[in-house]
């Protein structure tokens, strides 16, 4: 399944760029260094720092790219979290090589200065948006549809809160705090932000930069001066300052109590760095210390630090670019790109591209029913099979589950009717939610090889994670069935009987599934397609007063007559013959 939210109507700008109607976050692999791109639903773009020298035109031109936003299209905002180069100069970068900024180039409103700075300002001066603008605290940028990034810091000064004393004296601690929101989803950014290290009798950690986290985080979580945030916290959070000791501190943790955490590293560190460090992922991160009462996050991390050293973690998960998209219900979806320049890639062993449940709430342990009638149909073109089945529900079989888990193996593998079976099968990328409880399902599965048949099977997830036993695995051959049936058998049962009249009278008020049996021949109306066993009138269609024919077939009033394009197999259980008509 490539990806299960629902994907909303948006519009289309006047340059080129599709959105895709779902919050984006992309995190590029600059190595040691920082470059996050936020898509907004409607197609706002907000590039958040641009990594180091070279790594602009190398990187994050290329990835940019790669998802289809040109120079052409340019960019809504830029923004840098603060001054220094490993930030703001591929942004530089950036600006000089195509892309426009339509609307704001953002900065931290530091004095800080050097030709990196220089350069930075220069390039900003010659974009739509013009100068560079310090963004200040309260500031609402709007990325359409709903979502928006918030500043809740800059410049050492926290919204609602004020000047940190000291903050100014660091560059780092003078970085822009930003919350990315969409309904339930939020995502906090902060640069290099430093956290103190009042913990580090629990934590190991030791900085000489001051605690602007802790009062960052208070401000937005409920009882703070703007309670942006309810008392979940995050799903995902940005870890300071590459994974350094400087940063991302007990408190911080704590409170915004994240479920995914990235760390922006790799390759191009100096020796003694040795990001991301053992202290902030072991201790912190992975809730090693004594002092950390939030869950371990799963901790997410571009490539492996090097220069690496004794003080290295490498705990987290090596993914190359980190993908987060979402619909703000429900779920997000975390994949990655495998782009990596050092380390090993670790997707496989996450599992990604995975879902997660936004602001989880593990008081639901209750998984949806397991799927017993999956059945399949030939067709309707050559390389095809459609799937049918009723929809289970979130908590046994009520409710409303969150995705579908569509997986199928060749004939020669047998149905897949064990976990070892349903994890070697192939996964179909499928975007389609779950309907509520006993609604009927279809799904059409394309790119099959024609005349060969395989296995199915299903598993339904509900919103807390929680995942149904395995279904049934039908048998399905590609391509136009065989038109073999028996005249008034509409369930498909073999036999012709009372069950047939609720079968079909159920289809047709939307609350069952369609006949099984279905024949084609392009001189029908509409698809080409008959329910051929349900049509005991004769006339090659499939309607109501079918079924008043079969209950007076019953009543032996009234013969069953079959469609002349597709001739029936003889009626085994009732003596009275079918009539052709013509």
């Amino acid at each position: 399944m490539a990806i299960a939210i629902s994907v909303f109507c948006f519009s289309v700008a006047a340059w080129g760029f599709t959105p895709s109607g779902l919050l984006e976050i992309h995190y590029i692999n600059v190595g040691w260094g920082t470059s996050v791109l936020v898509i907004g639903p409607t197609g706002t773009t907000l590039l958040m720092d641009g990594g180091r020298d070279d790594y602009g035109i190398e990187d994050v031109i290329p990835y940019m790219q790669s998802i289809g936003l040109m120079p052409v299209d340019g960019l809504s905002y830029i923004l840098a979290s603060h001054l220094h180069s490993d930030h703001i100069a591929g942004l530089t970068e950036v600006m000089n090589n195509g892309y426009d900024v339509h609307t704001k180039v953002y900065y931290n409103g530091s004095d800080y200065s050097n030709s990196y700075v220089t350069a930075f300002s220069t390039a900003a001066s010659h974009t739509s948006a013009g100068p560079k603008a310090a963004l200040s605290p309260g500031t609402v940028i709007p990325l359409g549809g709903g979502a928006t990034a918030t500043c809740a810091c800059a410049n050492g000064t926290v919204w609602g809160y004020g000047l940190v004393p000291g903050s100014q004296s660091d560059e780092n601690d003078r970085s822009i705090g930003i919350l990315i929101k969409y309904y339930d989803y939020e995502f906090l950014f902060a640069g290099d932000l430093g956290g103190g290290d009042s913990d580090q009798s629990c934590t190991g950690r030791s900085t000489g930069q001051v605690n602007v986290e802790t009062p960052l985080a208070q401000t937005i979580m409920p009882g703070g001066a703007h309670p942006l945030l309810s008392a979940y916290g995050v799903e995902v959070l940005h870890v300071n300052h590459h994974g350094s000791e400087s940063s991302t501190n007990s408190n911080y943790m704590n409170l915004l109590t994240p479920r995914i955490a990235c760390i922006a590293t790799g390759s191009g560190q100096s020796p003694d760095y040795m990001f991301p460090r053992h202290d902030i992922v072991d201790n912190v991160l992975l809730a090693g210390g004594y002092c950390i009462t939030a869950p371990a996050a799963t901790v997410l991390q571009s490539e492996e630090g090097q220069p690496a050293g004794s003080l290295t973690s490498y705990s987290g998960y090596c993914i190359g670019d980190i993908i987060i998209k979402t619909n703000g219900q429900m779920l997000y979806l975390v994949s990655g790109s495998g782009r990596l320049h050092e380390g090993p890639d670790e997707r496989a062993i996450l599992g990604l591209p995975r879902y997660y449940p936004l602001d989880e709430d593990t008081s639901d342990h209750v998984s949806p029913g397991a799927i017993t009638n999956l059945s399949t149909t030939g067709g309707p073109g050559n390389n095809q099979i459609t799937l049918f089945w009723t929809a289970s529900g979130d908590n046994g079989t009520t409710g409303q589950a969150a995705l579908y888990d569509v997986r199928y193996v060749a004939e020669a593998t047998g149905p897949i009717n064990t976990e070892p079976k349903w994890n070697a099968a192939t996964k179909l990328s499928i975007s389609k939610y779950p309907k509520t409880s006993g609604s009927p399902e279809t799904l059409l599965v394309s790119g099959l090889i024609p005349g060969s048949s395989y296995y199915f099977a299903i598993k339904t997830t509900d919103d807390n994670l929680n995942i149904s036993s395995l279904s049934n695995s039908p048998r399905g051959t590609a391509g136009q069935p065989q038109c073999s049936y028996i005249l008034g058998d509409i369930n498909g049962d073999g036999a012709v009987m009372g069950g047939d009249v609720i079968y079909g009278v159920r289809f047709f008020k939307i609350l069952g599934l369609p006949p099984p049996d279905s024949c084609y021949d392009d001189s029908l109306p509409g698809n080409g397609y008959l329910y051929v066993a349900g049509d005991v009138n004769g006339n090659c269609e499939f309607r109501g007063s079918d079924i008043t024919r079969l209950v007076s077939y019953f009543k032996l009033i009234a013969n069953l007559n079959y469609c002349y394009l597709f001739p029936a197999v003889p009626l085994r259980n009732r003596p009275t013959e079918a009539i052709q008509i013509k």
